[in-house]
This record gives C-alpha cells, sequence and structure tokens, in this order.
C-alpha cells in the first residue's frame, strides 16, 4: 500500500510541528470566529427553498463521508423523498461552472469523489452537482431539477455561508484517523475535536461503540458495514453477491490507508 508523505508527516511529532502548532492555533480560531460571526448574523447565509443537509468529516482525506452521503440518498429514496446532491470535491485544476456529473463523465475533470457519488447515486434517478462556488452549484442544480426536495452536501463542513437544516458528521475513531490530533497544517484534523459538538449527529463505526466520549452521546449514532456485492469495474453493469473461486487464486488490492478493514471485509 502506498502511504504518502503527509500520511506519514501527520501520524507523528517532530520539532516541524512544534513551529506549525501556533499556525494550527489560529486555524482553529479563525473558524470559531467565522462560526459565531454567521451564527450571530454579522453575515447573510443563503437559505436554499428546500432544507439542506450537511454531510462531512473532521479529517481530511476522509472516506467516510461520501458513502454516509450515499446511504442518506438510498435512505431518503425509499422513505418517498427526492434527494439530490452538490459537492465541491473535485481536482484542484478544476475551474468552470457548475456541471453535473455521471456515470460518464471524465474522471480528471470532476475527481474521484463525484464520480464515486454519480455511480451510486444513479441507481437512485438522484442528480450530482459539483462546481466551485456552493450556492451557485445548488441553484442550478435546482434549476434543472426543480423536483427535488431535500438538498445533501458532501462537504461542507465551514461553508457557512448556506443555511444548514441538518449537519451530520462522519468519522471512525481509528488512532490512525485522528493521527496525531493537532489541526492542520501540523495534523489531520480540519477542525478542533470540539467542533464535533456543533453538529446535529456524529456517526461512527459500531466496532468503536465504546471508544469515544468527546461528543455528547446523545448526538451519537453507530453504524456497520455489510457486505454487498462485487462490482465489475471494467463492465459495471455486472454485479455480483459472491465470488467463487474452488481452484483459483484471488488477488485483492487496497490503495486507502484503511486497507485491513477492508481485507477484513473481503474475507
Amino acid at each position: 500500500m502506498h502511504v504518502g508523505w503527509s500520511e506519514l508527516y501527520w501520524q507523528r511529532l517532530t520539532p516541524l510541528h512544534a513551529i506549525l502548532w501556533p499556525l494550527s492555533i489560529l486555524l482553529e480560531l479563525s473558524f470559531k470566529v467565522k462560526r459565531a460571526a454567521y451564527r450571530n448574523g454579522l453575515f447573510t447565509t443563503t437559505r436554499y427553498p428546500i432544507p439542506l443537509i450537511i454531510v462531512d468529516s473532521i479529517t481530511v482525506n476522509s472516506i467516510e463521508k461520501s458513502a454516509l452521503t450515499v446511504w442518506l440518498v438510498n435512505f431518503l429514496s425509499v422513505n418517498g423523498l427526492r434527494p439530490a446532491v452538490i459537492s465541491c470535491s473535485y481536482p484542484d485544476r478544476y475551474q468552470e461552472s457548475p456541471i453535473e456529473v455521471t456515470t460518464a463523465s471524465d474522471k480528471t475533470q470532476v475527481g474521484d469523489t463525484a464520480l464515486f457519488l454519480a455511480f451510486h447515486c444513479s441507481k437512485y434517478n438522484c442528480p450530482v452537482w459539483i462546481g466551485q462556488d456552493s450556492s451557485k452549484v445548488g441553484l442550478d442544480l435546482l434549476k434543472a431539477n426543480p423536483d427535488r426536495n431535500v438538498l445533501i452536501y458532501d462537504g461542507g463542513l465551514h461553508d457557512y455561508r448556506l443555511h444548514r437544516d441538518l449537519e451530520i458528521l462522519a468519522l471512525d475513531t481509528d488512532k490512525y484517523y485522528f493521527g496525531n490530533g493537532f489541526t492542520l497544517p501540523a495534523g489531520p484534523l480540519r477542525d478542533n475535536l470540539t467542533r464535533l459538538n456543533f453538529a446535529d449527529a456524529v456517526v461512527l463505526n459500531e466496532k468503536n461503540r465504546q471508544s469515544f466520549d468527546q461528543v455528547d452521546s446523545s448526538k451519537i449514532y453507530y453504524v456497520k458495514t455489510n457486505s454487498s456485492e462485487f462490482i465489475n469495474l471494467y463492465h459495471t453493469s455486472d454485479h455480483l453477491k459472491k465470488i467463487t473461486t474452488t481452484d483459483q487464486k484471488s488477488y485483492a488490492i487496497a490503495s486507502n490507508r484503511f486497507s485491513r478493514r477492508f481485507f477484513d471485509q473481503l474475507s
């Protein structure tokens, strides 16, 4: 498994961290001031004509939030609602106006996360749009899809310009996940862990049911990962519930930092 230098750096404490720590404190302070300014009406917020749900994580490069977004799309759809998804997750070179992402979109243009969302959300006829200005992305999406009655923002932890009706933060309490415990740039956290208390709900992996006490227990919801199906990425219409390998060898490759969990589930 390839591990980037930044991930190795965020797992350690070095003299460089002592230099960057004051910058992390300043960043945390700026987030608090920004949040307070919007909460007290010093800055105006954009309110969509339909409810907005924020789904994000407290850690950079999180793989949990988008999976939760897909689950939420499924949950809302089967309960009679018509969700739509917006995201600002795209390659750094992306410079275009809001666009819809489909399974046929160019990965180099829209990025892996957006394609992941489009692939899974297409099963529920749920549109996925991306763009630089989240407010404009949502408005353009609703203009093109006026039948939608709930909007999910995959991201948006610090995007207080948008009025949020519900905020859900997904995370794993694995020791690796929080790294050295510092906020950017000294660590992998996008804000101090106390920020979790301002969310409406915090979603944790069930395996850590007894290991997280930074948040009011009334806000915590636990999820359990279930094996569902295998998808042939060369022919995405091919889905298998089970792979039989009686007389064959199977090779499994994982590119994310939580590969141990992937292999356990695969077994």
